[in-house]
């Protein structure tokens, strides 16, 4: 992590499971806050690796200040709804992540909730084109709420949902969304 706060040439870190924790994605996220503009990292994978809510909370601070990162990805990494609120607070200020993955975080209607409410306040954005939320409980409600946010904002292109327990009401949902995005 600290290597990084000095190379602008690093492009794509990949450190899917590495059993980071938390303090691990503190450290690096202290880098990613130093290279704010810089034109370096671009994609984060810190997939598969138990940096937990706290982990994933530090990341998101770092992604309000840094203006670099396009793609994150965090999939079976334990951030819970928590993680998650944090993520998607980041991206009302952040516009220039395009691509999030959060599959498989346990993240449920609230974390959902919470990405709806931040989609909605981006509308026409340039950021976010891409979110895997698949393998999380998000259910009918956390659906819902996506569903909503996607009738507003027009700059999501792929938002993945499989194994998300939507049910027949989130399914009815997203189907009514796609009428008018």
């Amino acid at each position: 992590a600290e290597a990084l706060r000095t190379n602008h040439f690093v492009r794509d870190i990949n450190l899917q499971r590495n059993c980071i924790g938390a303090d691990g994605a503190k450290a690096f996220a202290e880098s990613l806050k130093s290279l704010k503009e810089n034109i370096g990292v671009r994609v984060i994978n810190m997939a598969r690796n138990p940096i937990g809510a706290d982990g994933a909370k530090a990341l998101a601070e770092a992604l309000k200040i840094n203006v670099s990162v396009t793609e994150i990805k965090l999939g079976y990494s334990h951030i819970l709804n928590e993680g998650a609120k944090a993520l998607a607070e980041a991206l009302r200020t952040n516009h220039f992540v395009r691509d999030i993955n959060l599959q498989r975080n346990c993240i449920g209607a609230d974390g959902a909730k919470a990405f709806a409410e931040s989609l909605k306040s981006l509308k026409e954005n340039i950021g976010v084109r891409v979110i895997n939320m698949a393998r999380n409980p998000i259910g009918a409600d956390g659906a819902k709420a996506l569903a909503e946010a996607l009738k507003i904002n027009v700059s999501v292109t792929e938002i993945k949902l499989g194994y998300s327990h939507i049910l027949n009401e989130g399914a009815k949902a997203l189907a009514e969304a796609l009428r008018t995005n």
